[in-house]
């Protein structure tokens, strides 16, 4: 089995990515079905996606729109701290992959529970930590990600603290919209 480095690289490859995942690009496009919009690649996001793509390679959630929903539900159940800016990726996709596929996004968010992300595990490690992990076979880092079964008895709460923010997350901008559209009308 490859290295986590090679299978990126061929992740990249087969999702018509760039080689280097985008991530040196100074705007990164997004695509919402026949629309496209395009976000700043800002810091914050260069330091999280690179580890979001190795968490679509060690899940092996896909990058359709339900694998996206599964990737953002399983890295709330393993932990996006101290990345904010996965948590802001993450919620609308939680949001629309709960109301598309519920039982998915909750299979995944507890399978994430009983795993600790890789933003917890490089911010522990320090600096070169990512590199490290690239370092390691694919397998050899799928073992790594295991860590302290967190109390199943919130699993549900937990999970439904997220859900509710996803939700928000998902309206503030329709409402937004809605209050300049009356503003302009009226």
């Amino acid at each position: 089995m490859p290295a986590l480095r090679a299978a990126l690289s061929e992740y990249f490859a087969a999702n018509g990515f760039p080689a280097d995942g985008g991530y040196s690009a100074t705007w990164v496009p997004l695509d919402f079905g026949p629309l496209r919009l395009h976000l700043h690649n800002s810091a914050a996001r260069r330091r999280a996606v690179p580890i979001h793509d190795l968490h679509h390679l060690l899940t092996g959630y896909a990058t359709t729109p339900a694998g996206e929903a599964e990737v953002a539900a399983w890295e709330f159940g393993a932990g996006t701290w101290p990345y904010w800016f996965a948590t802001v990726i993450n919620l609308p996709a939680l949001g629309y992959g709960v109301l598309l596929w519920p039982r998915r996004m909750w299979a995944a968010f507890r399978r994430g529970r009983r795993m600790t992300s890789l933003y917890r595990q490089v911010s522990l490690d320090g600096e070169g930590a990512l590199d490290a992990w690239l370092d390691l076979e694919v397998e050899a880092a799928r073992t790594r990600l295991p860590g302290a079964r967190r109390s199943a008895a919130l699993d549900g709460v937990v999970f439904g603290g997220f859900v509710v923010a996803a939700f928000a997350a998902l309206l503030v901008p329709l409402v937004v919209v809605g209050w300049a559209v009356r503003a302009v009308i009226a």
